[in-house]
């Protein structure tokens, strides 16, 4: 993408909305001080460009810039976005900023004037709503995401979620807005070379990445249930070994993955008498 979008605006420099795509791809590759340089010379041709403003604001947050991130904000929350475009980056982009009130408001106001919502959208206002602690409202966008893509695993893990959490009175975690189950996210930092200590540190501290596992290798679809075996190669934890025996006892599960869950077992040093 950023090759593509780097020929595209030395043939075309006035296009900014292909500039604002390049600021975010070199933003997703990590090169943040390059994605804010070319922000700038977009704001330079546009002041009032709201990508860019976004953009803007999603970089210094990850930077840390917090003052500057604040100031931003403050200039976007004024903001009365009039096209559905503006209003789904402005609601997407607060979002990501932890600002969950204003994109909630803005996602509901997309849903009610969109002829045909998409299920993504749907689950963007799902994650909204669970985040300011509206969790009927919460579980009735994601039973809509459900009916639009039924083969989509993320809402039904968060359905399961949402019910068993009521149930224990668990408090509600902040729910990142992407459209993947929770460990996916943690999947993609080993890829990209983060020390696996560090993520499996997370695996068992955090609730939610825990119950997804759990949720992932019981009732996921089989590339789902690979993933978390293979990330359970490397966890010590007497819960998740737990799961693994009951994975192995289950007499619907492919021989193929119980071999795999029984060398995640061993290499877990866990007693293997079933």
């Amino acid at each position: 993408a950023t090759e593509l979008l780097e020929e595209l605006v030395q043939e075309r420099p006035d296009f900014l909305a292909a500039q604002n795509n390049l600021a975010l791809a070199y933003f997703y590759l990590g090169d943040i001080e390059k994605a804010i340089e070319l922000i700038q010379k977009v704001l330079e041709k546009d002041p009032n460009n709201l990508h860019a403003l976004c953009n803007l604001a999603v970089c210094n947050h990850r930077l840390g810039e917090e003052q500057i991130r604040k100031d931003i904000i403050g200039m976007l929350k004024k903001l009365i976005p009039v096209q559905k475009e503006h209003a789904y980056k402005l609601a997407t982009t607060m979002g990501m900023l932890g600002e969950h009130t204003v994109a909630y408001e803005l996602f509901t106001r997309i849903i009610r004037v969109e002829w045909s919502p998409e299920a993504i959208l749907y689950h963007y206002a799902a994650v909204a709503a669970a985040n300011v602690g509206h969790d009927q409202q919460a579980v009735r966008y994601w039973k809509k995401t459900a009916w639009l893509d039924p083969e989509s695993e993320v809402p039904r893990f968060y359905l399961y979620w949402m019910q068993n959490r009521q149930k224990e009175e668990l408090s509600i975690p902040e729910i990142s807005y992407a459209y993947q189950l929770p460990f996916e996210e943690k999947v993609n930092q080993l890829h990209r070379g983060k020390a696996v200590e560090e993520v499996i540190q997370d695996f068992t501290n955090q609730p939610l990445l825990k119950a997804s596992m759990y949720w992932g290798l019981m009732h996921g679809h089989r590339q789902t249930k690979l993933q978390v075996l293979h990330i359970l190669r490397w966890v010590k934890d007497p819960e998740m070994e737990s799961w693994l025996k009951a994975f192995l006892l289950n007499s619907e599960e492919e021989d193929d993955l119980k071999q795999i869950a029984f060398f995640a077992l061993k290499r877990s040093d866990a007693k293997l008498s079933l």
